[in-house]
């Protein structure tokens, strides 16, 4: 199972870099991210991967992303998409989530800020990146069962 995983992955690691929108070459996520997503999106309903998001705010920026939970900005990464799949790595969470200073922490800087009791498994849940299907369809964003609205 764990070789079919590796696999997996691996294809879908070269269909990511064998995909282009239109880009005159160089490497950054913006050159594999569809500028539809550009924009801040609004939770109409559903929720974020992992979050209650139900007033949440997703802002999309070639390749760049943020979710907002309310009025502080929850989680941040890059995002790269293939056909009508999106891949996101979140690269930093808000403190505030673990109850500490309201910044941006990376994964390092959590495992040392938050009480040794945390489990890491969590940790590596959270950072790890996430696969799923999207549409553009005018002024709506469907993430999985997700619908947003252009704001």
């Amino acid at each position: 199972m764990t070789n079919k995983k590796w696999l997996g992955m691996l294809v879908f690691g070269l269909m990511v870099v064998g995909c282009d929108y239109g880009s005159t070459g160089g490497s950054t996520n913006g050159d594999r991210a569809n500028p539809a997503l550009n924009g801040t999106w609004v939770v109409i309903n559903g929720t974020w991967f992992h979050t209650d998001a139900k007033h949440s705010e997703v802002k999309f920026n070639n390749g760049n992303f943020e979710v907002w939970d309310g009025n502080f900005p929850y989680e941040k990464g890059t995002y790269v998409t293939v056909d009508t799949s999106i891949q996101i790595w979140p690269t930093h969470y808000n403190g505030k989530i673990f109850m500490l200073e309201s910044k941006w922490y990376t994964k390092d800087q959590l495992k040392t800020s938050v009480p040794l009791d945390f489990n890491e498994d969590v940790l590596n849940r959270m950072f790890g990146w996430k696969v799923t299907s999207y549409s553009v369809n005018g002024n709506n964003l469907t993430i999985l069962t997700t619908t947003y609205t252009k704001k």
